[in-house]
């Protein structure tokens, strides 16, 4: 007998063909067999606002300005605005808004909470301390706005909704 027994195996046609078959189930198994993971769906929009005006104690119906409306409350390129919620009551407000570019949005939303607190300091000046330390932030397409008392609670409501 000469020659190594896995050359011969080679030669043969029939084995050959098996180690073909066989390389590419286990390349098709390992491209396939384990699903890839994915980012989690972010949640719906009127979920969010919805949740955070409850958590902030925000006892108001959503407004029903329309999102090219909140979008010119806010001073921001209605074209950036996807869509858009809006709750408010007295000094306290939550906006959300879906945008295609959340840091000019976020940019935009902070001149005009800083024009907010402007107007505010000469008309409610009760009412400033809370409106200076509103929030703006973001959560992927979104952006947050939140006046309110209970900060704490806004905060823990985003961790909640977004993990």
């Amino acid at each position: 007998m000469s020659g190594n027994i896995w050359v011969r195996s080679w030669e043969n046609e029939n084995m050959r063909k098996i180690i073909i078959v066989l390389a590419l189930l286990l390349c098709a198994a390992g491209c396939g067999s384990a699903p890839a993971e994915t980012a989690a769906e972010a949640p719906a929009i009127e979920d969010v606002a919805a949740g955070l005006a409850q958590a902030c104690g925000l006892q108001a119906e959503q407004s029903d300005l329309k999102p090219a409306e909140i979008a010119k409350l806010f001073s921001v390129d209605a074209s950036l605005v996807q869509n858009a919620v809006y709750y408010s009551k007295d000094a306290d407000a939550v906006a959300v808004i879906e945008t295609t570019d959340p840091k000019t949005v976020q940019k935009d939303i902070s001149v005009y909470a800083d024009t907010l607190a402007s107007q505010s300091a000469l008309y409610t000046p009760d009412q400033l301390s809370k409106i200076q330390k509103r929030m703006i932030d973001t959560e992927g397409s979104y952006v947050l706005f939140v006046i309110t008392d209970d900060y704490d609670a806004a905060k823990k409501e985003i961790v909640e909704l977004f993990r």
